[in-house]
């Protein structure tokens, strides 16, 4: 019988730091420590033939934590040696350049799904990175806004294979997925009561 302090042992583990006043710097740190520690713990101890997956959800509210881009690197550079796949959830490429991540994001990552970007130098920056061609560029910025958006979610899905493989997707959200992806106030009460 396995026993857990954090509600790890399950087949998904959510902690929701953002809670924490930002003015509690010590608690916010203690915080992130303690839950990263159990969860690379777990991670590592789990045999490598099972399939893992870690989610930086608001991952630039993560990177505000203390060592929150330490961490966030280490993970990129060796989940895949325990058979872990990553995802890191980012409004804008400003905050992944400027954090000091981008090259262990960028280059370990295979698959993104690139949205609207808020400003051209965002995008720039994204493309110039990736090596996304003039026409996916183009595309992207196309899309309306993620606020103006209907149910469908216009965005392009690239891999960085070798050559690389883009396109243009419209994606319609399960009610599942709105229901885990939703940021309304309302919305994320009722989901914070039901985890």
């Amino acid at each position: 019988v396995q026993t857990c302090a954090l509600p790890i042992c399950q087949r998904v583990a959510y902690f929701e730091l953002g809670q924490m006043q930002k003015a509690h710097v010590a608690l916010r740190a203690a915080a992130s420590y303690v839950v990263m520690n159990h969860v690379q713990r777990h991670i590592t101890a789990q045999s490598r033939a099972v399939r893992k997956a870690l989610i930086f959800e608001e991952a630039s509210a993560f990177l505000t934590m203390p060592r929150g881009d330490e961490i966030m690197r280490e993970a990129y550079e060796q989940a895949r040696k325990f058979n872990c796949w990553l995802a890191a959830v980012f409004q804008g490429y400003q905050r992944i350049r400027e954090s000091g991540i981008g090259s262990a994001l960028l280059g370990n990552a295979r698959q993104f799904f690139l949205l609207a970007q808020k400003g051209e130098d965002d995008l720039n920056g994204l493309a110039a990175a990736l090596g996304l061609s003039e026409t996916t560029v183009k595309a992207i910025r196309s899309y309306p806004s993620p606020g103006v958006q209907s149910a469908e979610a216009h965005f392009t899905y690239f891999v960085s294979d070798h050559p690389p493989i883009s396109g243009t997707t419209k994606n319609v959200g399960s009610p599942e997925l709105l229901y885990v992806a939703g940021s309304g106030g309302e919305h994320v009460e009722r989901r914070r009561r039901d985890f």
